[in-house]
């Protein structure tokens, strides 16, 4: 298995931090959420919508 480099890895992060911001921030994600219990049980289903906006300083 090949490990990346502190520097790669670091540099991966911010692609995948950037990525998001771009094409999933300040949208609106709608659909069932699903929780489940310890053993793997469904414990509840609710529908919901989850926003996410980025702050004035660029950040999420």
């Amino acid at each position: 298995m090949e490990y990346l480099s502190m520097a790669d890895n670091v540099a991966a992060q911010l692609q995948k931090g950037d990525s998001f911001c771009r094409y999933y921030a300040n949208s609106d994600w709608k659909g069932t959420w699903t929780r489940y219990s310890p053993q793997g049980e469904i414990s509840e289903s609710f529908n919901s919508i989850r926003s996410f906006q980025m702050s004035a300083d660029g950040g999420s």
